[in-house]
């Protein structure tokens, strides 16, 4: 039964995770979602291999566990949902400290011999956790909480913000609802954990209740992520904004929509800021006093791109006009990816090849060829 539980719990996990990591329209943010849904999967996955005793053969499956990711990722969801953009700096590298912890842990692990692990399974089985054991499950759990305890601190924040400056009748997004609805999920899923682990064998809460929680919970996320999605197609968006009619999960009026649509292709087209590699999402909120969210939700329904593929579109466009011009001859290949705002050659290359379906070269010897006779 104890097997069934955990392999059910692995599988379902794993396709649900899967499901919006790999779907064909997955953002960022579903990506991120997926990986927080199929973490768990890897922890009762070396559970169970724990359980069946096939770890002491086989000691190198607990680098399988990618627990100490789990909480960070939460976060990144959380900040991705309310409209950030997440940039990977070398501060990013903290959020791994706990996970290379980890990893060191494991390293210590299996250098020794098989006797040594095999004792030191059974007490784990046994439910005689080793203090390293009991030091690693402080840390995981001080680690998840200071993460989630932040990420709602974050939503009220946006919540408050928003309600101040926003106009529209609705007090903020649906997908404000929704992330809190979630935080508050996975908070609760923690101290549910906590209580059982304070009531019942520690083997009977990590081989049974906590696999049937877990199901619970991630059905209960992915059913919410549903019901509670605030993003319109196209077609519902542009219907709104030609008749009028009144879209319940729409969170911005008609005439924020219209305003802002016209305001964004002005400001790119006399301004110019797409050629500022450093412009983002904030700074074009800034020129047109308005929400980033408001500014987001236009983008990316009328546009159907992300800010990114947005300002890069109009890179693009502004590159193609200056390998046209004679006077921007003096500009190598390289010099025009960089004069039209990308930050390298490379990323210039990238987007011109993805926008276009041609490099730049191919694109110039196409229009010496059309206007040969």
């Amino acid at each position: 039964m104890v097997s069934i539980l955990n392999i059910f719990t692995i599988i379902n996990l794993t396709l649900l995770g899967g499901i919006l990591f790999f779907g064909k329209k997955a953002n960022l943010a579903n990506k991120i979602l997926g990986i927080v849904i199929i973490i768990p999967a890897t922890t009762f996955t070396v559970n169970y291999f724990i359980y069946t005793g096939f770890i002491k053969e086989h000691p190198w499956l607990v680098f399988i566990n990618m627990n100490m990711l789990w909480a960070p990722m939460v976060l990144w969801y959380v900040l991705l949902t309310l409209g950030h953009t997440i940039k990977i700096t070398w501060l990013h590298a903290l959020h791994l400290i706990p996970f290379l912890f980890l990893i060191l842990a494991n390293l210590y692990l299996v250098s020794h011999d098989k006797k040594y692990i095999s004792e030191f399974f059974n007490n784990v089985f046994n439910g005689k956790f080793p203090l390293a054991i009991i030091l690693a499950n402080a840390l995981l759990l001080i680690q998840a909480f200071s993460y989630l305890t932040y990420a709602y601190y974050k939503i009220n924040k946006e919540i408050r913000i928003y309600s101040s400056e926003s106009k529209s009748e609705h007090p903020y997004p649906s997908q404000f609802k929704w992330v809190k609805f979630f935080i508050l999920i996975i908070i609760s899923l923690n101290v549910m954990a906590m209580i059982l682990y304070s009531i019942f064998p520690s083997d009977d809460v990590g081989y049974i209740y906590n696999p049937l929680l877990y199901d619970i919970v991630f059905y209960m996320v992915i059913g919410g992520s549903v019901v509670n999605s605030n993003f319109l197609s196209v077609i519902e968006l542009k219907k709104f904004l030609s008749d009028g009619s009144q879209i319940r999960i729409n969170p911005f009026t008609k005439i924020d929509t219209q305003e802002v649509l016209f305001r964004i292709k002005e400001v790119m087209e006399k301004e110019k800021p797409f050629l500022n590699p450093e412009f983002t999402l904030n700074d074009l909120s800034v020129k047109l006093n308005q929400s980033a969210h408001l500014v987001s939700y236009c983008i990316n329904q009328i546009s159907g791109k992300n800010f990114s593929d947005f300002i890069n579109q109009y890179r693009i466009e502004h590159s193609i006009n200056m390998l046209k011009d004679p006077s921007a001859s003096g500009f190598s290949m390289d010099g025009v990816g960089l004069e039209c705002g990308f930050g390298s050659p490379a990323s210039f290359y990238r987007s011109f090849k993805k926008i276009t379906g041609f490099t730049p070269s191919q694109l110039l010897k196409l229009k010496e060829q059309q206007k040969q006779p």
